[in-house]
């Protein structure tokens, strides 16, 4: 694991999570049971060292999801 040498993300964190080609990602997709099936997946940034989740259902084709950085100070 990477070390985060700043308490705000990079210039490539900061744009949209769909152009976030550069995370790493941590560990296997955890999958948890339920009326939906969610899929979370965890990266980290090789630059800054943020820690990122990314969230989708996975039934019903899994269409919906959200990403959201899980160690930014705001």
């Amino acid at each position: 694991m990477i070390t985060s040498q700043s308490p705000n993300p990079c210039s490539e964190c900061r744009v949209g999570y769909e152009n976030h080609k550069h995370l790493q990602a941590i560990g296997d997709e955890v999958r948890l049971p339920g009326v939906f099936t969610t899929g979370l997946k965890f990266s980290q940034c090789h630059n800054c060292g943020h820690v990122w989740q990314s969230m989708r259902e996975l039934d019903f084709g899994g269409g919906s999801g959200l990403s959201k950085i899980l160690t930014d100070p705001w």
